[in-house]
């Protein structure tokens, strides 16, 4: 049977759920004394997750500066099969990294490291020749699909994919290389964008 991307609802539904965990996780208090590799608590909170919303399977770890502190999985690989999700898998986590973002985001402005209602000339003061229409646009723009990069296709990514270049060198010439150049959408309209 041939792949099938799920619909944006669906989507939509994915990340909402792992935002809704994600927060369950920072918000939930920790037992007071120190966990251990095997204290059910985490995984008694992934199952509650699981039964509350229609999903196949989900991990989670709680993580310090030293690394992993606890793990767990609960649910299935897939929808009505046997075989269960470990802590080991692989996940393909797709748009989850853009909760990600604006969760690190707001940390750093947590620690007075950034701030809301940054513009991308404060963002990125070492592009040159940055397109006068992307004076005002603001981090908030960026982080909610309207900052006027629209849909840039999958072409771009394919092509980093293949690239010999430093992951980090491809974003800071992708990032140049837009914003040198006039917003493809409008700013201030929601389009989305895997930028």
């Amino acid at each position: 049977m041939p792949f099938e991307w799920p619909d944006r609802m669906m989507i939509k539904r994915y990340v909402l759920i792992f935002t809704v965990v994600a927060l369950m996780l920072m918000t939930h208090r920790l037992p007071a004394a120190s966990l251990a590799a095997d204290d059910p608590w985490l995984g008694d909170l992934l199952d509650q997750a699981l039964g509350q919303h229609e999903m196949p399977g989900i991990a989670a770890a709680i993580l310090d500066k030293n690394g992993i502190v606890l793990s767990a999985a609960a649910g299935a690989r897939e929808r009505g099969k046997p075989t269960p999700v470990t802590v080991d898998d692989l996940w393909h986590l797709g748009s989850c990294t853009k909760a990600m973002t604006a969760l690190l985001y707001a940390d750093l402005v947590r620690q007075d490291q950034a701030k809301w209602g940054a513009t991308l000339p404060e963002l990125f003061p070492e592009i040159d020749n940055m397109d006068p229409a992307w004076q005002t646009v603001t981090i908030e723009d960026l982080l909610t699909h309207r900052a006027g990069i629209g849909n840039l296709g999958i072409s771009w990514l394919l092509a980093y994919h293949r690239a010999k270049r430093p992951l980090i060198a491809q974003r800071a010439a992708t990032t140049r290389q837009l914003l040198q150049n006039p917003p493809r959408a409008v700013v201030g309209s929601f389009e989305y964008s895997n930028f």
